[in-house]
C-alpha cells in the first residue's frame, strides 16, 4: 500500500520470466515481482510484499480495517 506518491513502472520478459517494478518519482524501488514458468509448466510467483508505507499527511479511513 502507498499513498500521496508518483510511481512509474518497468515491465521486462525474459524468455519464460516476466519481471514487474515500481518505482518512486525519485527512482527508489518501491515494489516488484516476478512471475516464472518451468519447462513443464508450472508456474511461479515471488511472494515477498513490500511494507506499508504511510506519510504524515496520510488520512485515516473510515470502515477499512488495515
Amino acid at each position: 500500500m502507498g499513498e500521496n506518491t508518483q510511481f512509474y513502472q518497468v515491465i521486462s520478459i525474459d524468455g519464460d520470466a516476466l519481471h514487474y517494478a515500481a518505482y518512486s518519482a525519485d527512482g527508489e524501488l518501491y515494489d516488484e515481482v516476478r512471475l516464472t514458468r518451468s519447462p513443464d509448466g508450472v508456474k511461479h510467483i515471488s511472494d515477498a510484499l513490500p511494507p506499508t508505507r504511510l506519510f504524515e499527511n496520510t488520512l485515516p479511513y473510515s470502515g477499512v480495517e488495515n
